[in-house]
């Protein structure tokens, strides 16, 4: 046997040789990671993790994942009830308010994401990451998010003299609206307050407020007067009204540009408190919470985790869709974000809110933000 074909024999083998190597040290997600686990949602996550899971299983034939929806916290309540763990879902998508309701009532523990988070922290924006620390611990993983933009329909606004960048306070946005209401004899008002544009301005007043107040009592007097003032110069829009603005987030980018009607509209930061001061604000989305880590499924409940927060396209699909905005930073550095969108002029929605996600600033003081938001909006 000559050297050249010794050599290419050493070749083959050493290649064969490393393969084997690596498959039996690389953690083959198909082959080795098994078992079965459940995730409880509500119905706003319910479809987007239920797609993560179907795309998960997938790739991992060995694996099953329940996604159970539940109408609301009390359903989950009665799980707790029973007091046995092991019957509990093992991780829960909740919101700000569920996740407190379970902390208080049931001194939970929950599994410490730090470790994790730590991997991919860069990715994750200050104010997400804020709604998941618990006792200053990174106790869960952010996975959705609100940015508040102020939505303005700019045709209006150029009907009668305006344009959106002549707003960027308060007291601007007052002035226009008093000044659009009278030339058009009443037919507009300014800011839209059905439904949950109601509740979005008042966290957008609440989180303004927090900035100067540190007292409950006070930051509840200021909002309250901050929302008469509004109201006592015909500036809010009830059901039946028209109106030009509204301080919402993606789901009514979804609603905009599905609209039959001639309309333009552009996204805008939120109205500065005063001249100067901040206009990137954030309301809570959803989390996940590992609250039955049990150790036969434990690196599943890991991986799924992981792959809930690093799969960019199913991220992207339902940002572009409307349906909800994922926290990952990353799934926004696609050009599809920018691509112009029915009823919109200017800036892509999406472009906007995801400037606003990454610059809006930690909440002062979250726990006494999450405090007037429970006793404002009962």
């Amino acid at each position: 046997m000559n050297n050249r074909i010794k050599t290419i024999i050493i070749a083959i083998i050493t290649v064969i040789v490393s393969i084997l190597i690596i498959n039996f040290f690389t953690k083959d997600r198909e082959g080795v990671i098994s078992g079965t686990i459940t995730v409880v949602t509500d119905k706003y996550t319910n479809e987007y993790l239920s797609e993560l899971a179907e795309n998960y299983m997938n790739g991992h034939s060995r694996t099953k994942i329940n996604i159970e929806l539940i109408d609301n916290i009390k359903d989950l309540d009665n799980k707790f009830k029973e007091g046995k763990k092991d019957n509990l879902p093992n991780i829960a998508i909740l919101n700000s308010y569920e996740l407190d309701y379970l902390k208080n009532k049931y001194k939970l523990n929950f599994e410490n994401e730090e470790d994790l988070l730590n991997i991919y922290k860069r990715n994750f924006t200050k104010s997400s990451l804020q709604q998941i620390t618990i006792d200053g611990k990174e106790m869960g993983i952010p996975l959705t998010t609100n940015p508040l933009v102020l939505y303005l329909r700019e045709d209006i606004l150029k009907q009668y003299g305006y344009k959106s960048s002549d707003i960027n306070t308060w007291d601007g946005f007052i002035e226009v609206s008093k000044n659009i209401y009278k030339k058009s004899n009443g037919k507009y008002k300014g800011l839209s307050t059905i439904d949950d544009d109601y509740e979005n301005l008042i966290k957008v007043l609440i989180m303004q407020n927090i900035d100067y107040f540190n007292n409950k009592e006070e930051v509840i007097k200021s909002v309250k007067k901050d929302y008469k003032n509004l109201e006592d110069n015909k500036i809010l829009a009830r059901e039946g009204d028209d109106f030009f603005a509204i301080i919402s987030s993606i789901n009514t980018m979804k609603t905009l540009k599905g609209l039959r009607r001639k309309c333009e509209w552009t996204v805008n930061d939120i109205p500065a408190y005063k001249i100067g001061s901040n206009r990137f604000y954030v309301a809570d989305g959803y989390s996940s919470f590992v609250i039955n880590n049990d150790k036969k499924n434990r690196e599943l409940i890991n991986s799924f985790s992981e792959y809930m927060i690093t799969n960019t396209d199913i991220a992207l699909e339902y940002a572009l869709n409307g349906d909800l905005f994922p926290t990952y930073i990353y799934a926004y550095n696609n050009k599809e974000i920018e691509k112009s969108m029915n009823n919109f002029i200017g800036k892509s929605p999406l472009v906007v809110m995801s400037n606003i996600s990454k610059k809006a600033p930690k909440i002062k003081n979250y726990n006494l933000y999450k405090e007037v938001k429970k006793e404002l909006l009962k």
